[in-house]
C-alpha cells in the first residue's frame, strides 16, 4: 500500500464492492447513481493506492473482470463494510428505545404484603425483555 489509506473512503469501498459484484462498469454506475467516468476514476485511485490492479481489463475495454487481487481485497472489504454497518446499528440501538437505566417503582403497601421472592420473577422478566438496559 502506498502512503496509508490514501483516497479510500466508505464510498470508494462500497463502489468497489458494487463493481466487483456486477462487473460491467456501466451497470454498477447505474446502480450507484454516478457517472461511469467518476466510478472508473474512483476504482483507479483505489488500485493506485493498493499498488495492484483489482480487475483484468481487455485492450478494447469491453472485458472487465475481478482478478485474484480483486477477489482477495473484496473479502476484506465485505468484512470492513459489515463491521461498519454493525457499528452503526449498535449506536442506533444505544440511542434508541431499549437502552438506558431501568427504573422500578414499587408500591410500599404492596411490598409489605408480598415476599421479596415474589418480586424477583418480575425483575428477571424485565431484564430478559430489555437485555440492553
Amino acid at each position: 500500500m502506498r502512503g496509508g489509506l490514501g483516497h479510500w473512503s466508505f464510498f470508494s469501498l462500497k463502489y468497489f464492492r458494487t463493481v466487483a459484484r456486477l462487473e460491467p462498469m456501466t451497470e454498477a454506475a447505474g446502480e450507484l447513481y454516478i457517472t461511469q467516468s467518476s466510478l472508473s476514476k474512483t476504482i483507479q485511485r483505489l488500485e493506485e493506492d493498493l499498488g495492484a490492479s483489482l480487475f483484468d481489463r481487455s485492450r478494447s475495454g469491453r472485458k472487465f473482470r475481478l482478478n485474484e487481487f480483486g477477489h482477495c481485497f473484496l473479502q476484506r472489504v465485505e468484512r470492513a463494510l459489515f463491521e461498519l454497518e454493525e457499528g452503526r446499528r449498535e449506536i442506533a440501538d444505544m440511542t434508541g428505545a431499549g437502552h438506558g437505566t431501568p427504573a422500578l417503582a414499587v408500591n410500599t403497601a404492596y411490598m409489605r404484603e408480598q415476599q421479596a421472592s415474589d418480586v424477583q420473577p418480575i425483575i428477571r422478566n424485565m431484564l430478559h425483555r430489555f437485555k440492553r438496559v
